[in-house]
């Protein structure tokens, strides 16, 4: 393993082969914005030709993931794999071309080669944004990215035994920073405590216990940040559900700022939101699947279509569904792959109308009316080679580990077309 420090929080490791670069940052692009940031440190310039095979960036400040360095790296004759969390991912996206881009949210893991990466929590101004624990060659390396940490000001959660935390403004508050702890009950009926602290005066400060799931959740699975209505911040929640933690369901929280506290909110027309987000495959946590800012609750549905053997085991109707307004907010319709985890977007006018099957080659699965007869979609996973690559009918979404995830459109569909595969589909982890 060779490690060379880029400047700034950018790092370069090279091992086995592969060079991953974590938040490069070879420009002045803060200065221009602001001369008061202007770069200190001498620019390598060497190091924009590194063709690294790996991009991650911790979050979206400039200082971590900069265009004006990236443009060198994701190319778009470039066969990169570029990772990052939230918005960040929506911003290396941007760049477009042959890159595989992967949504990089905690608790995220991706193999690459004979290298491991794991998204773990940070805690930064930015909600998205994480840490990096890469391990290769026997050993594991954590980078902390922008993460807080101060014994001071951090003192009433180092003290308790929290499963996951959330950093942002929950109150509307701008002139405070609000942090929400994911805790575990000591009652024999489960759940989760919520427990929102509000920073002031120096230090963070309890401000209320929420119990969330009692009867229902053995735990908190992870907690996300995002948008609900009007705009306002709300957190989702996903649990650990079932005999044992097998499933997952989620629960929406929200600020009331008339009362001053956190509040479950159920969405119009849901009963049983517990009932209606459980899933059976627990890599299936909530996630800004769309990119439009709002955090997607993910539901196995059993009326998505029919499922031919041996597909019936691997492959599941999804809904994911945001309820960021009254009538239910955004849904996407499509099908998870729970053997190479991935989410593939499909019309809306598809749902309830389609039959998979495997196709000739046993490589992947085929998107047919509900009669067979009529092909739509072929998805299939081969390997990177290039003999493996040379039919043109094929369109690559995306690399996993030393395949190729791609696509091939056969019959028009309305509402599909290859340009909202490519940026609709996303690794789940």
């Amino acid at each position: 393993m060779k490690i060379t420090y880029l400047g700034q929080a950018g790092v370069l490791f090279e091992t086995n082969g592969l060079r991953i670069v974590v938040d490069p940052y070879l420009s002045d692009s803060c200065g221009a914005q602001n001369p008061a940031q202007h770069r200190r440190q001498r620019i390598n310039e060497a190091y924009l030709n590194l063709s690294p095979q790996v991009v991650i960036c911790t979050h979206c400040h400039l200082d971590h993931l900069d265009p004006e360095t990236l443009r060198h790296y994701l190319t778009p004759e470039g066969n990169v794999t570029a990772m990052a969390p939230g918005e960040g991912w929506r911003k290396l996206r941007e760049f477009g071309g042959k890159n595989n881009y992967v949504l990089f949210n905690r608790h995220v893991e991706w193999t690459q080669g004979q290298a491991h990466f794991r998204a773990v929590k940070a805690v930064h101004s930015d909600p998205d944004a994480v840490g990096v624990i890469l391990e290769a060659e026997g050993g594991r390396w954590y980078l902390s990215g922008d993460t807080l940490y101060s014994e001071e000001i951090l003192q009433p959660v180092i003290k308790r035994a929290y499963t996951d935390m959330v950093i942002g403004d929950m109150t509307g508050n701008e002139a405070t920073e609000d942090l929400v702890l994911a805790l575990p009950t000591e009652t024999e009926s489960g759940g989760v405590n919520l427990e929102l602290l509000t920073y002031i005066e120096g230090e963070f400060r309890a401000k209320q216990t929420l119990a969330v799931g009692a009867g229902s959740y053995n735990g908190c699975a992870a907690l996300h940040a995002g948008q609900g209505l009007d705009g306002k911040p709300w957190l989702v929640l996903d649990g650990w559900a079932g005999s044992g933690g097998t499933s997952l369901s989620s629960n929406i929280v929200r600020y009331d700022e008339e009362t001053g506290f956190l509040q479950l909110y159920t969405p119009p027309g849901v009963w049983d939101m517990y009932g209606v987000s459980q899933r059976y495959d627990t890599s299936l946590l909530s996630m800004d699947v769309d990119g439009n800012g709002t955090i997607d609750i993910p539901s196995e549905v059993g009326d998505g279509g029919e499922l031919r053997s041996p597909l019936d085991k691997r492959l599941k109707f999804l809904l994911w569904r945001d309820y960021a307004t009254p009538s239910g907010g955004h849904e996407s319709f499509g099908v998870y792959d729970s053997e190479y985890r991935f989410f593939v977007p499909l019309p809306s006018g598809l749902h309830g109308r389609i039959l998979l099957r495997s196709n000739a080659g046993s490589t992947g699965w085929l998107v047919c009316s509900e009669d067979g007869e009529t092909v739509y979609l072929e998805i299939r996973v081969v390997d990177a080679e290039p003999s493996q690559n040379r039919d043109t009918d094929y369109t690559r979404i995306a690399n996993i580990g030393d395949q190729q995830l791609q696509a091939r459109l056969v019959e028009p569909y309305f509402g599909l077309s290859m340009d909202k595969l490519t940026a609709g589909t996303v690794m789940i982890g």
